[in-house]
């Protein structure tokens, strides 16, 4: 993804031989302060795409913080997963330890928090070896907050391509409803909005189709990205828009919190979008929610009230929006994540919210860095 001038600041390749632990911590763009980015636990074909993988979501991140004026340079880690470690708990408690020593080492160039496939319990693991992590219940108001962006989004967006306010009578697919996508769900809901929800795992559909009642129904996952609604919130992988993906588009509207949710050249793929009539609010854009909350927050460490939050996450996607007359969202939000990035000046590490209270024991040692 291209987005801000300059290439990758820092690469991380973290080893443990004695828990076994492989990692890698991508660093970005440092010109607006330290960086944030959630850490990721997920299998890899190879340490090449893991490597890519941080890489590009860094750099995402470092868009998220720019074009939503946080001060903040964008970073996120990976965690390579394993069938030891998916067998063994006690293992993959020790690689996280070892991960947290490696992250305080750093000494706040990096904080983390979850991310796909680390969620609450490995975050609370990681907390017990850095503090340099947001954990505890501040993690709620994380989920909702990513969730609120996206209905912003949605909502601006509908409201642009379609006419009308509010999300009343919309028909909206939920791709992937695990946390946020859930989350994302009940508030389209609450707003008047039906959903149609998707995801790989068809007991969280259940569940979420028996919580929401006549106002929800299902999709099959393989037909959700071409199913005739007013809008896709893709919430599951990235990189889900092909070309081929594009042009079987039934929407108008695209606004999600998957990251990376073009394949293709960003620019290219947003112009693709916009020529089949589909109105498309770029990830970094839509799904700011938990940065603007948590690492948007007071010099105290305390998370950003929702309202106050909403009305920043309101502001910008409606900048973006505006800024997009003649061209599209995505240049538009470029345009002014570089323009913020520019007139902003460096602060040093801050804190990050936290519950507070627990023993920060560095378990087995100082990882060595390659």
């Amino acid at each position: 993804m291209s987005s801000l001038d300059g290439d990758w600041g820092e690469l991380h390749l973290v080893r443990s031989a004695e828990s076994g632990l492989v990692a890698v911590v991508a660093i970005d763009d440092p010109r607006r302060g330290p960086a944030r980015g959630g850490t990721r636990l997920r299998r890899y074909r190879s340490l090449g795409e893991a490597v890519e993988d941080a890489a590009r979501l860094a750099r995402a991140m470092s868009l998220k913080f720019a074009v939503h004026d946080l001060p903040f340079g964008g970073g996120k880690g990976v965690i390579l997963h394993d069938e030891a470690a998916a067998a063994d708990r006690e293992l993959l408690a020790a690689r996280v330890r070892d991960y947290g020593a490696f992250l305080d080492r750093l000494g706040g160039a990096f904080g983390t928090g979850p991310d796909y496939g680390f969620g609450a319990e490995e975050v609370a693991l990681l907390a017990r070896s850095s503090r340099h992590v947001v954990h505890g219940p501040v993690l709620a108001d994380a989920t909702r907050a990513t969730a609120l962006g996206v209905r912003i989004a949605l909502e601006e967006a509908l409201a642009r391509a379609c006419g009308g306010d509010g999300l009343s009578g919309r028909c909206i697919a939920v791709q992937g409803v695990g946390a946020v996508g859930a989350e994302l769900a009940r508030q389209l809901v609450a707003q008047g909005a039906r959903v149609l929800l998707a995801d790989i795992e068809a007991d969280r559909v259940e569940s979420l189709l028996a919580e929401l009642g006549d106002a929800a129904g299902a999709v099959d996952p393989g037909e959700v990205l071409s199913a005739d609604v007013d809008a896709l919130a893709p919430c599951a992988v990235g990189e889900v828009l092909t070309d081929a993906v594009i042009d079987r588009l039934r929407c108008k509207v695209v606004a999600g919190a998957a990251n990376n949710q073009l394949a293709g050249d960003p620019l290219a793929q947003a112009e693709r979008l916009a020529a089949r009539g589909v109105l498309f609010v770029p990830d970094f854009v839509a799904s700011g929610g938990a940065a603007v909350v948590l690492v948007g927050c007071s010099a105290e460490g305390d998370p950003l009230p929702l309202d106050e939050a909403e009305a920043r996450l309101r502001a910008t996607v409606r900048e973006v929006l505006r800024r997009a007359e003649g061209s599209t969202p995505t240049e538009a939000a470029f345009s002014l994540a570089r323009e913020r990035t520019a007139a902003h000046r460096a602060r040093p590490a801050g804190p990050l919210p936290r519950a507070g209270g627990e023993d920060r024991g560095l378990g087995r040692g100082v990882p060595r860095v390659l």
